[in-house]
């Protein structure tokens, strides 16, 4: 777990990168402080292979799974707010319920 009750008020990226380094102070973290948008998202993927997706928002889902397809990245989606894992290896094509569904959430 990442966010404990004391870090209540801190943004989650710096207790993400506080809990992550205790556990192992040789892990290379690269922070980014902005929003991932649909202008940006393809930059911030460039210097990644695999794009771990731990976000709690169908919105961002869908930008990560498309900038990862348009970008032919690997994307593992790790489970979180009732959401369920799943791995994209090839960087195909994962087909989501935005893409059904035209009413839910868009990015």
């Amino acid at each position: 777990m990442l966010h404990y009750t004391s870090d209540v008020g801190r943004l989650k990226i710096d207790s993400a990168i506080d809990k992550l380094t205790a556990i192992n102070p040789f892990v290379q973290l690269e922070r980014f402080d902005t929003y991932l948008s649909s202008q940006n998202a393809l930059d911030i993927f460039s210097g990644f292979d695999i794009i771990a997706d731990g976000t709690d928002n169908f919105a961002t889902r869908y930008l990560v799974n498309d900038a990862c397809v348009l970008s032919a990245k690997a994307v593992d989606f790790l489970r979180q707010s009732g959401f369920k894992r799943a791995t994209n290896l090839a960087g195909g094509i994962l087909a989501w319920a935005s893409k059904i569904d035209p009413s839910l959430p868009k990015y």
